[in-house]
C-alpha cells in the first residue's frame, strides 16, 4: 500500500524501508513457497488498492514502473508499492512519458511505443503482474527486450493466459490487456478482487 510522497520539485524525498520478505517478484520465482488462493487475491488487492491511491490523488500520480519488482512484501504478505523513478504527477488529460521507459515485459504498448500514456498504462502493467502472481512464471522470460518492444507495442502481442487459472483472474488480466480505452480502472478492480 502506498506510504507517502514528496510531489514539490524543491523538496527531494526518499523513504526506505525494510520489509522482510523482499519484492514479489523475488518471491515468485527465486522461493518455492506455495501461494494459496487467498494469498494472491490479497497480493492483488493490495496492489491495486495502492494504485488506486495514486490515481485518485489530486492531482492524480502515474507510478509509470508497476512490476513484480517493485511490490514489497511485509511479514504478513501485504503489499507495498515503491520505486516512484518513473512516476509522474497528471497535470493533463495525458501525460506524456516521452523517452523514460519501464522494464519492457510489464511496460503497457502505447508507452512501448513512445505514445501518449495515462492510468491505463498502470492498468495493463497490473494485468502482467497479475499474469506473473497465477503463472510463476516470468513474462516474456526467453524473449529478449526489443523483441518485447516489437511484439507488445507494434504488432500486439500478449501474454498467453494459460487455461489453468481461475476464469475470473483469466478475465481480469485479459480485459487488463485491452487497449488503453477499454482497460478497467482500479476503483474496479479492486471491487472485482474484493
Amino acid at each position: 500500500q502506498f506510504m507517502g510522497a514528496c510531489t514539490r520539485p524543491q523538496h527531494l524525498c526518499i523513504i526506505s524501508e525494510y520489509e522482510p520478505n523482499g519484492s514479489l517478484f523475488k518471491f515468485l520465482h527465486r522461493s518455492n513457497i506455495p501461494m494459496t488462493q487467498e494469498a494472491k487475491v490479497r497480493v492483488a488487492l493490495d496492489t491495486a488498492i495502492g494504485m488506486n491511491y495514486l490515481h485518485t490523488s489530486r492531482p492524480p500520480i502515474i507510478h509509470g514502473d508497476l512490476k513484480s519488482a517493485n511490490l514489497l512484501l511485509n511479514h504478513d504478505f501485504h503489499v507495498k508499492v515503491c520505486d516512484f523513478g518513473l512516476s509522474r504527477v497528471k497535470l493533463s488529460a495525458k501525460l506524456s512519458i516521452g523517452s523514460k521507459l519501464g522494464t519492457p515485459e510489464w511496460t503497457a504498448p502505447e508507452v512501448l511505443k513512445h505514445s501518449e500514456s495515462n492510468e491505463a498504462s498502470d492498468v495493463y502493467s497490473f494485468g502482467v503482474v497479475l499474469w506473473e502472481i497465477f503463472t510463476r512464471k516470468i513474462p516474456w522470460e526467453d524473449v529478449n527486450p526489443m523483441q518485447v518492444i516489437i511484439l507488445v507495442g507494434f504488432h500486439d502481442e500478449r501474454l498467453p493466459i494459460p487455461t489453468d487459472i481461475p476464469e475470473w483472474a483469466s478475465e481480469l488480466i485479459r480485459d487488463c490487456f485491452k487497449s488503453a480505452e477499454e482497460r478497467p480502472l482500479f476503483r474496479d478492480i479492486t471491487g472485482r478482487l474484493r
